[in-house]
């Protein structure tokens, strides 16, 4: 508490000679205190202090009125004048009394030395009092002193030095008389300033907390008497605590982790109050809290803020371990001391966060409290500094992923325009529906899937094609990615249980605004400036040109980029083997598909040059195929509308006579064949000559085909009409057989796309292109580099004949087995490439130097081959 000094009660200068003469039992009415000395207008008998004498008032040089307060009574005077609550009118004798125990002082008090009554007199000399407890014995200012000169110091220490009335009280609440009103009542705005001191020894100190950010609160569990203030008694600790208000608290409302006493002689740290840092997290801490982990690092229970999001930032149980100033900036500066106290323990959120997280053509970082958002934060971009968007992840949310801030949402694939199904108008690929990761794959959800803008941009990025190829994180990433592989726990999907980021990610290396690549084959290097790898083993950059981070497939990085070659071609039908497939470039550009027009026509053949413009490679090969995907291991493009195709050209005549066929045909697409299938009915005329509609729904409609039906036979009728049932005695295939030719015709439309046979318009004939697609139904391609169509050369999707599917009948045929279907051994000549070599080799009409008399039968990887020489197409005799 603030003790105030007070003055000694006995009025020193005491010449008010009384008007009239008090004699006892003389007085027509009774006299009062204030009667004589002190204001009979407001009846206060508190004698006058002035400067001098005043006769006009009746004031003399004092500090009554300082020590007692207003409506005070003649028990009030006897504190320092005894017996004064029995004076009468008669009680004048011309001399001054004081107390020599004032306020119950333990020690003897004088004024001016003196401990016995003296008189009177008009000149009087003020003096002092000592050993007075309301001035906690201290030496007072002498009597008729201007009040105005007096502090909180004149009678005690401001503030005091005992207990933790310093330490980090002083640091927030400063040392001037002001801060004891945070714990104490204020004095100083009271009326009369000091006399609370006249309640020494009376009651223990008053310890309140209504200052702001406090509301409430108490000090409880110690004595909060206060002995030793005289100098006289021994100093006593006082060992109570505060308790129940803000500036002890967890910063929630809650108790904070250790109650502090009084006399504490440890100073207080983070984890006291709110827990804290990471760096606070020791056994030596932990000691006396909960139980330390050596094996884990950390203390049960936490030493560090748990609060939302505090536990993942600062948790040691989890990677980042932000120190508090990359939030806190205007709060706490870089050594963990607190920057700005005026921000600290004052009941608010003060969030800034540090100049270094903000992102590059944005407005600085920013905490939103409505939402509990941080806003342009790069801790939340997708990795770059210049971000399309900036995730919206909550503090309260209580979990994240990997693919909450630099990979694509669950359940987000099935968007418009992208995995919902549609076909390409372009490149007929069928954009088949997907609303998740396949099993085993779900890892590659956190990969940086944003648009790549190309080399040398901030948001250069090649993350997909390498991460879809099934190259896991820490093979570029090594120092990032700990634990193993990807691949190594999720092969068949999310293990059950859950894993802390710890686990997985190394926090230095993450989040930190640098591109951390380091190859988990130390072989390997990366140039930062070039943005180029190199020496990364098989299956990667070996043996070619390193492309560029971020180079686009359509242009910087090209089929031709690794697998040209001066030397003799090389053929490879695995993937990443440590092997890679060769093209001679001299054979490319002059018998294969890379001549140009400025080279002639083709030796011999004398057919026109192929004239690829732009990149030559992507008219036959699909960039969007990666390498390594089991389905398609040659990556060729494989156009949608010959599978269509193959379900007009084939099944028509060797139909197996389904509902699924008829229906699929001629009702299940937007161009049937069949208009009067697609649900408007066929209008019929009846006898009476009035009409009506039947069969409006064929797509509900079952046994087609079956006898009795509308289609039962090639002969029968249909009401007024003949309508055949496509039975042409063709045999009817069997599953295994549609689906295998199904894969050789869908296969074959990368050379058919360009080489079929289009001649007198076959196509055009029938189907006619709609405005927005006008080259649908036409031969040639466009990859985006040019449309090209052959002006010769051409073939027919019939080139494939009975002798090679009998002989692979004769070896054993589609035979079944506990995995499904598998094949036996084709002849060759099922696929182009069988005979002919895009690439070109040393013979006419891209005919292979080794032709292949034996595939596998669905992709037209060979088995063995034969030596072949055409050279000649005059003599016979190639």
């Amino acid at each position: 508490m603030k003790a105030i000094k007070m003055f000694p009660a006995i009025a020193t200068q005491l010449s008010l000679v009384l008007s009239i003469l008090f004699f006892p039992g003389n007085a027509s009415a009774e006299l009062n205190c204030y009667d004589c000395h002190g204001s009979k207008v407001n009846r206060d008998m508190r004698p006058l202090d002035a400067g001098f004498r005043n006769p006009s008032s009746g004031g003399f040089s004092g500090n009554h009125r300082s020590h007692v307060a207003e409506g005070a009574a003649a028990l009030n005077c006897a504190k320092c004048h005894p017996g004064s609550q029995d004076n009468n009118a008669g009680h004048r004798d011309g001399l001054i009394r004081l107390s020599p125990n004032i306020n119950a002082s333990l020690a003897v008090t004088t004024y001016n030395n003196r401990t016995t009554p003296w008189p009177q007199t008009a000149a009087p000399q003020p003096g002092q009092c000592l050993n007075v407890n309301c001035h906690f014995q201290s030496e007072t200012p002498v009597w008729g002193s201007s009040p105005t000169n007096l502090t909180c110091s004149s009678c005690h220490v401001s503030p005091p030095s005992d207990g933790s009335h310093g330490k980090k009280h002083g640091e927030y609440f400063g040392n001037s008389t002001a801060s004891c009103a945070k714990c104490h009542a204020d004095h100083l705005a009271e009326a009369n300033n000091f006399s609370h001191a006249s309640s020494a020894a009376k009651r223990g100190i008053k310890v309140q907390f209504t200052a702001t950010p406090n509301s409430g609160g108490s000090y409880t569990g110690g004595d909060n008497s206060y002995p030793e203030y005289l100098q006289t008694m021994p100093a006593l600790p006082r060992n109570g605590s505060c308790r129940d208000f803000y500036c002890h608290s967890d910063g929630r409302g809650g108790q904070p982790l250790k109650t502090l006493t009084w006399s504490d002689t440890k100073t207080t740290d983070c984890f006291t109050c709110h827990r804290g840092r990471t760096s606070d997290s020791t056994a030596g801490n932990c000691a006396g809290f909960g139980t330390w982990s050596a094996a884990r690092g950390y203390c049960t229970p936490d030493l560090t803020m748990a609060s939302n999001g505090h536990h993942r930032l600062v948790g040691p149980q989890w990677i980042r371990k932000y120190p508090c100033y990359y939030c806190h900036n205007a709060t706490m500066d870089e050594s963990g001391k607190i920057r700005d106290v005026t921000r600290h323990v004052n009941g608010e959120k003060n969030v800034v966060m540090h100049p270094d997280w903000n992102l590059t053509n944005r407005p600085p970082a920013s905490y939103d409290p409505a939402g509990k958002i941080c806003n342009n934060v790069y801790c939340h971009s997708d990795g770059t500094t210049d971000p399309d968007v900036v995730r919206p992840f909550a503090w309260t949310e209580p979990k994240t992923s990997c693919n909450t801030c630099h990979g694509l949402p669950i359940g987000s694939c099935a968007t418009s325009g992208c995995h919902d199904g549609h076909v390409d108008p372009v490149t007929g690929k069928v954009w088949s529906v997907k609303t998740g990761w396949d099993a085993g794959s779900e890892w590659m959800g956190a990969m940086p899937m944003f648009p790549n803008q190309g080399v040398g941009t901030a948001r250069a990025n090649s993350h997909t094609r390498h991460a879809q190829t099934s190259f896991t994180c820490d093979l570029c990433h090594a120092e990032t990615i700990v634990n193993g592989t990807c691949t190594s726990c999720h092969t068949a999907g999310i293990p059950p249980g859950s894993m802390s980021e710890i686990s997985h990610l190394n926090g230095a290396n993450h989040v930190n605004k640098r591109k951390d690549v380091s190859f988990l084959n130390p072989a390997a290097s990366y140039n930062s400036t070039t943005k180029t790898c190199s020496g990364t083993g098989s299956g990667c950059h070996t043996g070619g040109t390193d492309p560029v981070w971020g180079g686009s497939v359509n242009s910087a990085i090209t089929c031709l980029g690794c697998h040209r070659s001066t030397e003799a071609d090389a053929d490879d039908f695995g993937a990443f083997n440590g092997q890679r497939a060769k093209v001679n470039q001299y054979e490319w550009e002059t018998t294969g598909h890379g001549r140009y027009s400025t080279s002639g026509r083709y030796p011999v053949s004398g057919n026109p040059a192929a004239n690829f413009p732009g990149n030559p490679c992507w008219y036959c090969h699909d960039n969007s195929v990666l390498h390594n995907v089991a389905a398609n291991p040659f990556r060729l493009r494989l156009h949608n509308q010959y599978e269509r195709r193959f379900e007009k050209e084939c099944v028509y005549c060797h139909m197996e006579r389904t509902d699924a066929e008829c229906i699929g045909c001629h009702v299940d697409q937007t161009e049937s064949l069949a208009p009067q299938a697609t649900g408007a009915g066929i209008v019929f005329k009846l006898p009476d000559g009035s009409t009506e509609t039947r069969y409006a729904s064929h797509s509900a409609m079952t046994g087609c085909l079956t006898a009795g039906s509308c289609h039962d036979s090639d002969s029968g009728l249909f009401q007024s009409g003949a309508h055949k049932g496509h039975n042409v005695n063709a045999g009817i295939w069997t599953l295994e057989q549609k689906a295998d030719v199904k894969n050789q015709y869908v296969m074959m439309g990368v050379c058919l796309q360009c080489h079929d046979d289009d001649s007198g318009g076959q196509c055009t004939e029938c189907h006619t292109a709609p405005a927005n697609n006008p080259r649908k139904y036409s031969l040639g391609f466009d990859p985006g580099t040019g449309f090209i169509k052959p002006k010769k050369a051409r073939a027919t999707s019939a080139h494939f004949g009975y002798k090679h599917y009998r002989a692979f009948t004769s070896s054993g045929g589609w035979t079944k087995d506990g995995n499904g279907m598998v094949t036996g051994t084709w002849k060759g000549g099922k696929f182009c490439w069988d005979c002919h070599a895009p690439h070109g080799d040393k013979n006419i009409y891209m005919i292979h130097d080794q032709v292949a008399t034996t595939t596998d039968g669905k992709f037209g990887v060979p088995k063995t081959r034969a030596r072949v020489t055409f050279v000649d197409k005059v003599s016979g005799t190639s």
